[in-house]
């Protein structure tokens, strides 16, 4: 099966940005999307030159749908030069709420989502929040250029509790939600606690992969030594 990395050194189409880690990354998670009867519904928030939906028929064999989202109305031509028909795009600002609601609900349930968006804190936190939930069990949340977490430009910088690396601290602490003995009002099982199987942390990626975790509990087996009282 050829890789990304292959795409990428032999790419002739749009343009495609990706870091370099990058590749490495996506194979890490999504390769267990590509086996034999399996079609992904794949959305990508920020298609700028349209080449990452070339990459991505690429990597699924055309055996996938995809779902798009850009600012930039021209982007709606991606749609209809598809070759294989699978592609549908929409024009919007993944910063506006009424948008992303109206998304959420045209869309259906998802594998793959990548927020490769505007980038700005807001828009990746709001995007989250409202999108999460149209994963299917297993499947996975991509956030690219968390890096901006860390710009002047983006109006964020180092431990600064609106962006959105400090947003997906919590959400680390939510996994751990079920030994919390702090008061219940303060700190306690909820949405994301449950929905959560793990979150990943690479350099400008975050990775959330979502599942239905019960509370872990103890496993025991074979017996104590003697001298154990």
């Amino acid at each position: 099966m050829s890789t990304i990395q292959d795409f990428f050194q032999n790419h002739k189409g749009n343009e495609v940005l990706k870091l370099t880690n990058y590749p490495k990354i996506y194979e890490k998670y999504l390769s267990k999307f590509r086996v034999p009867n399996t079609s992904p519904n794949i959305l990508e928030i920020g298609i700028r030159f349209g080449g990452s939906l070339d990459l991505w028929n690429h990597y699924f064999d055309q055996k996938c749908q995809i779902y798009a989202v850009d600012i930039i109305p021209q982007c709606k031509q991606f749609e209809t030069h598809s070759t294989h028909n699978n592609i549908k795009v929409f024009i919007g600002d993944q910063g506006n709420q009424d948008f992303l609601n109206q998304l959420n609900n045209q869309l259906p349930p998802l594998d793959i989502i990548i927020d490769d968006g505007g980038h700005f804190s807001h828009q990746q936190i709001k995007t989250f929040e409202t999108l999460f939930p149209l994963l299917k069990e297993g499947g996975i949340y991509m956030v690219e250029d968390t890096h901006t977490s860390y710009m002047k430009q983006f109006n964020m910088n180092y431990q600064n509790p609106k962006s959105f690396i400090s947003y997906m601290k919590d959400k680390v602490d939510q996994l751990h939600a079920w030994y919390s003995e702090e008061d219940p009002q303060n700190f306690q099982v909820d949405y994301y606690t449950l929905n959560i199987e793990s979150i990943s942390f690479h350099s400008s990626m975050t990775v959330i992969e979502k599942g239905t975790p019960n509370r872990p509990y103890k496993l025991r087996s074979g017996k104590p030594p003697n001298w154990v009282g």
